[in-house]
């Protein structure tokens, strides 16, 4: 966190930790700025012997459950980035005094501070190293699925060498998340961030555009610019976010502002900045390619000898900080003016430097020799025993990694453990490398084992341990860092291999409790959906194998019986065709499970299914066939009766019992795709009219599918609405939904058609009123009351609001109207009726202008009466409202009349 660019202006604020008070192991060392959404401090860990950046949540945002939520899961996704150029978290802590996050202390100034301080343009190639770094940062950022929304540039620290670092995610959150124009520095902010809705990476795409414009121009020009906007700082935020939000209104080309900016770019930044999202880099990749394309070196244009000798007006928060950037630059810019060295000191003669560095190197290489005897030969053999103690750790580690079963290799995990922990607590051992090492691998087992005994708060406890400690080795870039590169690939191939076990668990007993339930189908789904694909190792897949030999023999002896039990009801009650075929089905489904029983239980099964098939058949006709078709098709059973004149056929064929069966056939499915169609179920409704027109076309099927696909293109166009109503494209939207309503028309379509036109007036209502066309903005207004009084409350306040803005802006007119004609009492009456309406700055400075004019007026009238004495009293009077250049020259000459007047009489 950079400790120079934040803003002090809290001080005495109550919640603030003083100097040398402790939270939690860190101990306050200085506040270093706060603004309105936290305090920053620098703190010392005195465990890890380092400096820290502390920040403090302000007290309404800490309370605020949803801000937490939020806050809480963006950190956790930063802590793992470990890139670079975004700044490093630590820890979060809620404590008494509010939510706390430590993160990591960065030697730099910020960007703002060097915009402060030297206002002048930054030279192009110096821009585009930063803008580089910059967007390498939100590259690892967005890929986490974090939209940072306020980039600006007292968030981005530059360091030594141009390191760049991205600071303070207080109003991050995750990309397609829902904004509030509340949070977030205006001046910067994306034009969607103000609408309220979701936003993604490119948000932050625009607010570096606005970064890289500022910079190449410099404060003073872009100021220039954007006069209209920053001249009043009361209202510059509310100016800003009118200003990006409006598509008319979009930045001049840099190059035409200033022709030493290349315009490839001009071009890239002019993209970057694109009031619509869709008109801009899809991504920061893009960007980057963007970048890469126009200038690296290999497609860098050749620099002109006038661009060479310019002096570079490089910015910075002090000269340190631009010569980082002046070190930046390429050979090209050798050619730039030289900085004038300072004077040398007498050199002391080379004879003494020679004879006082031999003897302080004798001395040293002495006392080194004599120490590395003495203690070379105890090193060596403490650091091979450690060796040998890990590498016999590391071998139970991998032997547990191959292990066939989780018995075995939580027995060797549980091993490896106590291996690298007596490494660890060795107190011989604790200058060796192994020992840290040891720290990490003892955390990696106890995550591991946690897993195998399937206790998952306790596993990922343990894998945030080990990812931490992981992440403060690597920090340290020593020789631990290539080590612990390989440990950060293992924990995301551990973390990948948890949750997948963690969820294998999850399913498997979800299996088990649907077999217990007898929901075989379930259980079957289960296993081969959600726990098969999760299985890892061969004892998982043969545990699932198992299970779905159990359940398949369960589910074809029940399916057997099933069909049993309906071949006898059918027999009962005379239906021979569908008693002989339900045996036949149960015969089949027994013969599919012969491998999955025992040969005594399947012979007992197959010889019951045949003996009933083989007794009804003898004791049945072509005639008793068709009396049972008869009586199915009277009592409604299609099918069966279907199935009966089928049957009849084949014990004696007959053209017109085929066509009865394919009749009843085609009613039972019509029937059904009706039934489907009332309930809406298009897809099963369709499926059964086609089998129906398989047995016979009819028109009863025809019209039927007609309504299918008419309500099908009404679902289409519904949902088609329903897009472009979520994207606020309400004209478009009403267009869909009501041709929608010519199709199929309920009330919640109409209601949203009321929505289209209530949002379509109001915004048509709000741009009148930003006009200052109030007859329209407020019959616009009544209009949207009208379409939807259910919401006439908020009507009502835009409508005080209008009636607010047309008086503020009648007597403010009125005002200056009066002033311009020289009624200087009217006029004053006007402004202070606006005044009352909405007291704004320039209302004031219209006041203070009447009041100065009315004064000066009564000092002119003085005058003329040589009332000199009066006359200096009036315009001194007028000289307390304005101070101009007018009013001293009034002055002066009333008190040289008055002198003169004096003189005279005396």
């Amino acid at each position: 966190m950079n400790q120079k660019g934040a803003n002090d202006n809290t001080a005495g604020a109550s919640g603030i930790l003083p100097a040398g008070s402790k939270l939690g192991k860190y101990e306050i060392v200085e506040r270093l700025g706060s603004g309105g959404q936290s305090i920053v401090y620098k703190g010392h860990d005195p465990l890890l012997d380092r400096y820290v950046a502390i920040k403090q949540v302000a007290p309404q945002l800490a309370s605020d459950e949803k801000f937490t939520r939020r806050f809480r899961e963006v950190a956790r996704q930063l802590a793992r980035l470990g890139c670079e150029e975004v700044v490093t978290l630590y820890e979060l802590m809620e404590e008494n005094d509010g939510l706390f996050v430590v993160m990591e202390f960065v030697e730099g100034h910020t960007i703002e501070t060097t915009l402060t301080d030297h206002p002048e343009p930054i030279d192009p190639t110096a821009v585009l190293h930063i803008i580089w770094r910059i967007a390498s940062g939100l590259t690892e950022i967005h890929q986490a699925g974090i939209v940072h929304r306020d980039i600006k540039p007292g968030n981005i620290i530059i360091g030594e060498k141009l390191k760049v670092t991205i600071t303070d995610f207080g109003v991050a959150a995750k990309a397609g998340a829902a904004v509030s124009m509340k949070l977030g520095t205006t001046k910067y902010m994306a034009p969607e961030l103000f609408a309220g809705g979701e936003v993604d990476g490119r948000a932050d795409i625009y607010s570096l555009g606005m970064i890289a414009y500022e910079m190449l121009l410099g404060r003073l020009k872009f100021n220039e610019v954007f006069h209209d906007i920053v001249r009043d700082p009361h209202s510059e935020a509310l100016r800003w976010m009118k200003w990006h939000s409006s598509p008319e209104q979009v930045a001049p080309p840099l190059s035409g502002i200033n022709p030493d900016i290349p315009q490839a770019l001009s071009v890239t930044v002019a993209k970057m900045l694109a009031k619509n999202p869709d008109e801009r880099f899809t991504n920061i990749e893009e960007l980057g390619r963007e970048i890469r394309a126009n200038f690296s070196s290999r497609t860098r244009r050749p620099v002109s000898r006038k661009h060479l000798r310019k002096k570079r007006r490089i910015a910075g928060a002090a000269p340190e900080g631009r010569e980082q950037i002046e070190r930046s630059r390429p050979v090209e810019d050798a050619e730039s003016e030289p900085i004038t060295a300072e004077i040398p000191k007498e050199p002391m003669p080379l004879r003494k430097k020679l004879a006082i560095a031999g003897a302080i190197a004798g001395v040293i290489i002495v006392g080194l020799l004599v120490y590395g005897v003495i203690d070379r030969s105890q090193q060596n053999k403490i650091r091979k025993e450690a060796q040998n103690h890990y590498d016999r750790a590391e071998s139970l580690y991998k032997e547990a990694s191959k292990a066939d079963t989780s018995r075995a290799a939580k027995a060797k995990y549980a091993d490896a453990m106590e291996v690298f922990k007596t490494v660890r607590n060795n107190k011989q051992y604790a200058r060796q490398v192994v020992a840290r090492q040891a720290e990490v691998m003892e955390y990696f087992c106890r995550a591991r084992l946690a897993a195998l005994e399937e206790d998952w708060p306790a596993a990922y406890a343990q894998f945030e341990s080990t990812d931490k400690l992981t992440k403060q080795l690597q920090r340290s870039r020593g020789e631990l860092y290539k080590w612990t590169q390989e440990r950060e690939r293992e924990l995301r191939e551990f973390d990948s291999w948890l949750t997948s076990r963690r969820h294998y668990v999850i399913e498997m007993n979800r299996a088990k409790k649907a077999v217990a339930e007898g929901k075989l189908d379930d259980a079957d789904r289960i296993l081969l959906e959600k726990a098969g694909p999760l299985a890892l190792s061969d004892e998982q897949v043969a545990e699932i194998q198992t299970l779905r030999r159990d359940i398949k023999e369960k589910q074809k002896q029940g399916e057997y019986w099933r069909y049993i039990r309906r071949g006898d009801e059918l027999a009962g009650s005379g239906n021979v065709d569908g008693a002989i075929g339900a045996w036949d089905q149960a015969l089949a489904v027994l013969e599919s499970a012969r491998s999955a029983m025992s040969s005594n239980m399947y012979e007992d099964l197959k010889e019951t299914a045949e003996k009933k098939k083989t007794s009804l058949i003898t004791e049945t006709n072509y005639a008793a066939a068709i009396s049972e078709a008869e009586k199915a098709k009277k009592a409604g059973n299609l099918l069966v009766a279907a199935a009966a004149y089928e049957k009849a056929d084949k014990i004696k064929p007959d053209k017109t019992v085929l066509a009865k069966a394919r009749d009843l056939r085609h009613d039972h499915h019509l029937r059904l795709g009706r039934q489907h169609l009332t309930a809406n179920r298009l897809k099963e409704a369709e499926q059964e009219l086609k089998k129906a027109k398989s047995y016979k076309a009819s028109p009863e099927i025809e019209t039927e599918l007609k309504k299918i696909v008419q309500i099908k293109n009404s679902r289409l166009l519904l949902d088609q609405g329903d897009g472009l109503f979520r994207q606020k494209k309400y004209e478009a939207a009403l267009e869909k939904y009501e041709a929608a309503e010519k199709l199929s028309a309920d009330a919640e379509l109409r209601g949203k058609i009321t929505d289209c036109r209530y949002y379509i007036e109001l915004n048509a209502a709000d741009v009148y009123r930003v006009k200052a066309e109030w007859s329209k903005a407020e019959a616009a207004y009544n209009k949207a009351r009208q379409i939807k009084p259910a919401v006439s409350a908020e009507v009502d306040a835009r409508l005080a609001l209008l009636r607010q803005d047309r008086i503020y802006a009648e007597q403010f007119g009125a005002a200056e109207k009066a002033l311009k004609a020289r009624d200087l009492n009217e006029a004053l009456a006007r402004a202070e009726e606006a005044k009352l309406v909405r007291a704004t700055p320039e209302v004031e400075q219209l006041i203070k202008r009447i009041r100065y004019e009315q004064q000066v007026a009564l000092g002119t009238e003085a005058m003329n009466r040589e009332d000199y004495n009066g006359a200096s009293a009036y315009f001194r009077q007028a000289k307390r409202f304005l101070a101009t250049p007018e009013i001293d020259k009034l002055i002066e000459q009333a008190d040289k009349l008055k002198e003169a007047a004096a003189s005279g009489s005396g």
